[in-house]
């Protein structure tokens, strides 16, 4: 994959049919922004649909916010799974987001994780970027 509008770190043929949309959509969202984004983890196994849709409306909500408040050079992805359950992490180096821009966000991403059982945390500090890390238990 590597960085985005280079991606690095896996190769495209890494990605299964099943992330093959949410890779599209990063890349596409890299191209349009110029904010490169390095995929760090990106899984090879399959998940339940209604955790894959979980995944891929969060990603969408955080990179409109981050398009729309924080300004990033660099946003970092990585989305794992095992034994453990799920694991989404995507941070930022931009200069953050006040309360008044993550509020209505966060909401709408702690639902979507809710509804498939999971948790999610929203960090924005202003001058500091943008944490988003979700879990989802088996």
């Amino acid at each position: 994959m590597g960085r985005m509008p280079g991606i690095g770190r896996l190769a495209p043929a890494a990605v299964t049919d099943r992330t093959r949309s949410l890779y599209d959509l990063l890349a596409e969202w890299s191209r349009r922004t110029r904010v490169n984004v390095e995929v760090w983890a990106m899984p090879a196994l399959p998940v339940a649909d209604a955790v894959a849709d979980a995944v891929y409306d969060v990603v969408a909500e955080v990179l409109r916010l981050v398009e729309t408040h924080t300004a990033p050079r660099t946003l970092s992805f990585a989305l794992t799974t095992g034994r453990g359950g799920l694991r989404l992490t995507i941070c930022d180096d931009g200069r953050g987001a006040g309360p008044a821009g993550t509020a209505r966000s966060a909401e709408i991403m702690k639902r979507c994780f809710r509804q498939v059982g999971g948790t999610l945390t929203v960090r924005a500090v202003a001058g500091e970027g943008l944490t988003v890390h979700g879990r989802i238990r088996p």
